[in-house]
Protein backbone atom coordinates (compact mmCIF):
# COMPACT_ATOMS: atom_id res chain seq x y z
CA UNK A 1 0.00 0.00 0.00
CA UNK A 2 1.23 3.45 -1.11
CA UNK A 3 0.61 7.17 -1.98
CA UNK A 4 2.64 10.03 -3.02
CA UNK A 5 2.01 13.60 -2.67
CA UNK A 6 2.10 15.57 -6.39
CA UNK A 7 -0.06 18.73 -5.02
CA UNK A 8 1.54 22.41 -5.71
CA UNK A 9 1.18 23.86 -2.21
CA UNK A 10 3.40 22.58 0.77
CA UNK A 11 0.31 22.94 3.07
CA UNK A 12 -2.24 21.30 1.07
CA UNK A 13 0.16 18.68 0.15
CA UNK A 14 1.35 17.78 3.56
CA UNK A 15 -3.12 17.95 4.68
CA UNK A 16 -3.53 15.29 1.69
CA UNK A 17 -0.58 13.43 2.14
CA UNK A 18 -0.93 12.99 6.04
CA UNK A 19 -4.59 11.50 5.56
CA UNK A 20 -3.49 9.29 3.08
CA UNK A 21 -0.73 7.87 5.19
CA UNK A 22 -3.12 8.05 8.75
CA UNK A 23 -6.13 6.23 6.20
CA UNK A 24 -8.56 8.94 6.35
CA UNK A 25 -8.20 9.10 2.91
CA UNK A 26 -7.07 7.03 0.26
CA UNK A 27 -5.92 7.53 -3.02
CA UNK A 28 -6.97 6.11 -6.63
CA UNK A 29 -4.52 3.65 -6.67
CA UNK A 30 -3.41 2.63 -3.27
CA UNK A 31 -0.91 -0.06 -5.02
CA UNK A 32 2.56 1.39 -5.75
CA UNK A 33 4.33 0.61 -9.32
CA UNK A 34 7.14 -1.41 -8.61
CA UNK A 35 10.07 1.72 -9.53
CA UNK A 36 7.42 3.74 -7.80
CA UNK A 37 9.54 6.73 -5.59
CA UNK A 38 6.84 6.83 -1.87
CA UNK A 39 7.55 10.50 -0.57
CA UNK A 40 6.93 10.52 3.22
CA UNK A 41 4.62 13.61 3.88
CA UNK A 42 5.99 14.62 7.41
CA UNK A 43 10.38 14.20 6.49
CA UNK A 44 10.18 14.08 2.63
CA UNK A 45 12.14 11.20 2.50
CA UNK A 46 11.51 8.33 0.33
CA UNK A 47 10.01 5.33 2.12
CA UNK A 48 9.25 1.85 0.14
CA UNK A 49 6.35 0.79 -1.06
CA UNK A 50 3.57 -0.65 1.70
CA UNK A 51 5.94 0.82 4.42
CA UNK A 52 4.04 1.82 7.43
CA UNK A 53 5.23 5.64 8.21
CA UNK A 54 6.97 6.41 11.77
CA UNK A 55 5.04 7.77 14.28
CA UNK A 56 5.22 11.82 14.38
CA UNK A 57 6.75 11.07 18.15
CA UNK A 58 9.73 9.05 16.78
CA UNK A 59 10.11 11.19 14.23
CA UNK A 60 10.23 14.12 16.47
CA UNK A 61 13.12 12.00 18.44
CA UNK A 62 15.03 11.21 15.50
CA UNK A 63 15.10 15.20 14.93
CA UNK A 64 16.22 15.64 18.00
CA UNK A 65 19.18 13.22 18.00
CA UNK A 66 20.11 14.78 14.23
CA UNK A 67 20.31 18.42 16.10
CA UNK A 68 22.04 17.28 18.83
CA UNK A 69 24.65 15.51 16.32
CA UNK A 70 24.79 18.40 14.42
CA UNK A 71 25.31 20.92 17.30
CA UNK A 72 27.92 18.96 18.59
CA UNK A 73 29.71 18.86 15.25
CA UNK A 74 29.97 22.51 15.04
CA UNK A 75 31.29 22.69 18.84
CA UNK A 76 33.86 20.49 18.05
CA UNK A 77 34.61 21.39 14.88
CA UNK A 78 34.75 18.54 12.77
CA UNK A 79 36.17 18.48 9.12
CA UNK A 80 33.31 16.28 6.91
CA UNK A 81 30.25 15.11 6.55
CA UNK A 82 31.49 11.68 7.08
CA UNK A 83 31.71 12.56 10.14
CA UNK A 84 28.57 13.70 11.21
CA UNK A 85 26.80 10.54 9.83
CA UNK A 86 28.79 8.27 11.10
CA UNK A 87 28.04 10.42 14.90
CA UNK A 88 24.36 10.21 13.87
CA UNK A 89 24.47 6.36 13.28
CA UNK A 90 26.57 5.40 16.78
CA UNK A 91 23.23 7.43 18.16
CA UNK A 92 20.56 4.82 19.63
CA UNK A 93 17.89 3.60 17.27
CA UNK A 94 15.67 2.72 20.85
CA UNK A 95 12.56 3.61 21.99
CA UNK A 96 9.19 2.92 22.72
CA UNK A 97 8.59 3.00 18.85
CA UNK A 98 10.08 0.02 18.16
CA UNK A 99 10.45 -0.75 14.60
CA UNK A 100 9.29 2.62 13.42
CA UNK A 101 12.02 4.20 15.20
CA UNK A 102 14.07 2.53 12.75
CA UNK A 103 12.45 3.80 10.04
CA UNK A 104 12.74 7.22 11.29
CA UNK A 105 16.23 6.94 11.94
CA UNK A 106 16.54 6.09 8.38
CA UNK A 107 14.54 8.88 6.75
CA UNK A 108 16.33 11.72 8.77
CA UNK A 109 19.56 10.21 8.20
CA UNK A 110 18.53 10.42 4.27
CA UNK A 111 17.89 14.28 4.89
CA UNK A 112 21.51 14.30 6.58
CA UNK A 113 22.96 13.28 3.68
CA UNK A 114 20.71 15.21 1.09
CA UNK A 115 21.75 18.48 3.57
CA UNK A 116 25.51 17.82 3.70
CA UNK A 117 27.32 17.31 0.95
CA UNK A 118 30.49 15.77 0.37
CA UNK A 119 33.77 18.65 0.62
CA UNK A 120 35.89 18.53 -2.26
CA UNK A 121 39.19 20.48 -2.94
CA UNK A 122 39.05 23.16 -4.28
CA UNK A 123 35.44 23.29 -3.58
CA UNK A 124 33.48 26.30 -4.33
CA UNK A 125 30.34 25.48 -2.01
CA UNK A 126 29.51 27.21 1.18
CA UNK A 127 31.49 25.33 4.04
CA UNK A 128 30.78 22.64 5.92
CA UNK A 129 29.80 24.82 8.84
CA UNK A 130 26.94 26.84 6.97
CA UNK A 131 25.39 23.58 5.72
CA UNK A 132 25.24 22.35 9.29
CA UNK A 133 23.49 25.68 10.24
CA UNK A 134 21.16 24.98 7.17
CA UNK A 135 20.75 21.55 7.94
CA UNK A 136 19.40 22.19 11.46
CA UNK A 137 17.32 25.10 10.65
CA UNK A 138 15.83 22.79 8.46
CA UNK A 139 15.66 20.11 10.60
CA UNK A 140 14.36 22.24 13.54
CA UNK A 141 11.77 23.61 10.57
CA UNK A 142 10.20 19.96 10.16
CA UNK A 143 10.17 18.82 14.16
CA UNK A 144 8.05 22.46 14.71
CA UNK A 145 5.74 21.17 11.72
CA UNK A 146 5.08 17.65 13.39
CA UNK A 147 4.51 19.56 16.52
CA UNK A 148 1.98 21.67 15.38
CA UNK A 149 0.18 18.75 13.82
CA UNK A 150 -0.19 16.71 16.36
CA UNK A 151 -1.45 20.03 18.95
CA UNK A 152 -4.23 20.45 16.23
Amino acid sequence: MGWRCKMPNRWIRLIVCLSFSLGIASPASSQALPNEVIIEPLTGAQIQPGAAPPSAAALILEYDRAINVLKTGLKERWNSRDDYLKEFDRSPATGSAGELLAIAKTQVRQLLTLNLREQEPWDEGPPLGVEVQRAIRELRQKRDRILEIERQ
